[in-house]
């Protein structure tokens, strides 16, 4: 999300994980945690790595 804002894939897959979507199957419960408690630009990295991976 840092190098390309308009990633709609990214953009879902967050949304996703945040919970916004409260009727999605299969939300990975650990990684949306993992998600609204990173706070470095290595949690970020390793967050981001995960979703290249989905």
């Amino acid at each position: 999300m840092k190098k390309d804002p308009q990633n709609g894939e990214a953009r879902a897959a967050i949304h996703r994980l945040s919970g916004v979507r409260r009727h999605f199957p299969g939300v990975n419960e650990t990684m949306k945690k993992f998600f609204v408690e990173m706070d470095s630009d290595a949690e970020f990295a390793e967050f981001e790595r995960w979703l290249s991976r989905l």
